[in-house]
């Protein structure tokens, strides 16, 4: 007899604490949105009314609380236009799913949040905002920093001048392209990397020591960190700082 009021009391626990993780529209803002999302993708566990009654409600409880944000999708083709554009407006953005899966449910939930957040812009910043169109040669993305033109010189037997320089970053930048920094190391462990401007890099260059003539690899890292705000070329300052790269060295 002890023995079964034990069992049906863990079973209870279990059965409460299965059910206390279930997303409700009354306590959905005690779970993190990697919670909520990992939640909306099991299959056949909530519905779409379930999902958009759970965006609506985290939302007003966050709008309520000062919070102003927009929820998006990422992917290897989504740039930082809209994550500006939004920053321009005083909001944050929030990468909660990725765009090559589709989940009736996350979309729900992510247009019902986001409908209540938008009310708050004003319609000039929802206009803009809705009719948005770029073009790839108009703004900054992050494969731009790949985009470099390279120089390499012959100083003597055991030295090479690395000399590097992109005309599309100068072109979306204009002048303010004088404030990037570089970082040149010969691996990629280096603690203490040389650290030029990129007029110096594209200029005088950077001495590259080519020791016993076997192939080279420089490890090169933009710095953004001192770019003002470009609206209109989708960068600002909520977005990455520092682009790397890895630029092999062929010596003829």
């Amino acid at each position: 007899m002890k023995m079964r009021i034990l069992l049906i009391i863990i079973f209870c626990l279990i059965s409460w604490n299965v059910y206390s993780q279930r997303l409700t529209c009354e306590h959905i803002d005690q779970f993190e949105l990697t919670d909520i999302y990992n939640e909306l993708t099991k299959v056949g566990v909530y519905s779409v009314e379930d999902s958009k009654c759970f965006g609506e409600s985290l939302s007003r409880r966050d709008s309520t609380n000062g919070i102003k944000q927009v929820l998006t999708y990422s992917g290897p083709f989504t740039n930082g236009c809209l994550k500006c554009l939004y920053h321009k407006f005083g909001f944050k953005t929030y990468e909660f799913a990725p765009d090559d899966l589709i989940f009736e449910t996350i979309d729900s939930f992510i247009q019902a949040y986001n409908t209540i957040m938008k009310s708050m812009l004003t319609s000039n910043q929802r206009r803009d905002i809705d009719d948005f169109n770029y073009s790839s040669n108009e703004i900054f993305t992050t494969f731009l920093t790949t985009k470099n033109q390279y120089d390499l010189e012959l100083v003597n037997d055991s030295t090479l001048n690395f000399k590097m320089h992109s005309d599309t970053l100068e072109y979306l930048f204009k002048s303010d392209v004088d404030l990037i920094t570089i970082s040149i190391a010969d691996s990629i462990n280096d603690a203490n990397p040389y650290k030029l401007s990129y007029p110096d890099l594209k200029t005088n260059g950077f001495k590259v020591n080519t020791g016993d003539g076997k192939k080279l690899k420089l490890y090169v890292c933009y710095d953004f960190s001192l770019l003002p705000d470009k609206y209109e070329i989708c960068w600002c300052d909520v977005l990455e700082k520092k682009y790397r790269m890895i630029i092999p060295l062929k010596l003829k």
